[in-house]
């Protein structure tokens, strides 16, 4: 029962020193509880519990329609991790870079799929709370400099506390929606001010 009392804090803790060792295996965890014997189910059986009917009914496929749109946001995420510059690119002779923001580009490969974007890290120098926001262009960037015609979406805000020089800081998970880039070679633009 302590666990359940005390769940939203060990998943706290478990994200906590996942971030700080930049290990990032319960990064998607959300709950953790314990489950009293009342609550278990019974084992899968190794045969049919119904007997088989002799004309099945037709049910709707599972696989999608094909169609020559696309669908939209992904279903299904393949977890991987883009690095833009490694914790020796962010220390020069000892020192730091120094910057208020960040504006870039990301291309799928020409023969790529729909990519979702589900999180992002940043560099500051900062280990106090700072302010950041997300925007992003679905196109280049070169194209919207200071664009002010609402071309470019927010999808990230809010306060988080900077883990300062040679460490990225996380987005955190409730300050940042996800996004989409297409497949076929498309480019969606970032800029991220703090």
């Amino acid at each position: 029962n302590t666990i359940n009392l005390q769940g939203q804090d060990v998943v706290k803790e478990l994200k906590r020193t996942g971030n700080s060792e930049q290990e990032y295996y319960f990064a998607k965890i959300w709950d953790i509880s314990v489950l009293g014997a009342a609550q278990l189910t019974e084992r899968p059986t190794e045969i049919p519990a119904v007997a088989p009917t002799v004309k099945p009914e037709p049910t709707e496929s599972p696989f999608p329609t094909v169609t020559d749109k696309p669908s939209g946001m992904p279903t299904e995420s393949l977890p991987s991790v883009i690095v833009t510059g490694s914790r020796e690119d962010l220390q020069l002779g000892g020192m730091t870079t120094s910057s208020y923001g960040y504006v870039f580009n990301m291309r799928t490969k020409p023969d790529a799929n729909v990519v979702l974007l589900t999180g992002m890290d940043f560099y500051t120098e900062a280990t106090s709370d700072i302010n950041f926001e997300l925007w992003t262009y679905a196109g280049n960037y070169q194209d919207k400099k200071g664009a002010m015609d609402g071309s470019w979406t927010k999808i990230g805000g809010g306060v988080t506390r900077g883990r300062g020089i040679g460490r990225y800081t996380a987005i955190p998970e409730g300050m940042f929606k996800p996004v989409s880039i297409d497949g076929g070679g498309a480019t969606r633009a970032f800029y991220l001010t703090l």
